[in-house]
């Protein structure tokens, strides 16, 4: 066209060549959440193998192709300063296999802004967040919103490098109070625990008023 826009329709996760790396002053989008653990949606083996050869160890077994997105935005954005801002299923800020899309994205960009639905704003029936990347930057806050008015909700410590979980940016979110833990060690230290309720939850589950 006249402007120049141009329109390329690919597998922006598997073909690493469809996007030109490195370009774009924003990215913005709204990627397809495919939970791992349903047949229907799960990836096969060979997209899996082509994912973990893109961006290694940042992908585990179970990681949403939603998280996969994030990354392949960043390398898609300027490294001095082009912004990445994806609509997220809300357990992106905390679920152990988006851990290592959270850790590679901080390796990279600052976590300037985090938006939090709080409410229903699409037909799917999911909790949603959309983080803003942004790439080159450093910041020691990330300026929070919320609801479909993006209502300002204040600031909070971004996340450092290396840090696992970005949950307690909701918890500052949703008003809870800042908390300064007195202890060390996990639960796991302790204590072991499987899956094996799923069968007697079911199995209860139509007893239950």
């Amino acid at each position: 066209s006249s402007s120049g826009a141009q329109v390329v329709e690919a597998d922006a996760l598997l073909d690493a060549r469809s996007i030109e790396p490195d370009a774009f002053d924003v990215v913005i989008g709204n990627p397809p959440f495919l939970s791992q653990l349903a047949g229907a949606t799960a990836r096969t083996r060979g997209d899996a193998e082509v994912l973990r050869s893109r961006f290694g160890p940042a992908i585990s077994a179970y990681t949403d192709p939603a998280s996969a997105f994030v990354l392949a935005s960043l390398r898609a954005a300027r490294p001095d300063g082009g912004t990445v801002c994806l609509i997220e299923p809300l357990s992106f800020l905390s679920a152990r296999d988006a851990g290592g899309v959270r850790r590679a994205s901080l390796d990279e960009a600052a976590l300037s802004q985090l938006w939090v639905a709080g409410e229903p704003v699409f037909d799917a029936e999911v909790e949603v967040c959309a983080p803003v990347l942004v790439r080159g930057a450093s910041s020691s806050l990330t300026e929070l919103r919320r609801g479909r008015g993006f209502d300002p909700a204040g600031e909070a410590v971004a996340p450092r490098p290396g840090e696992g979980s970005w949950s307690a940016l909701l918890a500052t979110i949703v008003g809870h109070p800042e908390r300064e833990l007195r202890t060390a060690g996990v639960l796991g230290d302790i204590a072991s625990a499987t899956a094996d309720f799923r069968d007697q939850f079911y199995g209860l589950a139509g007893a239950v008023i």
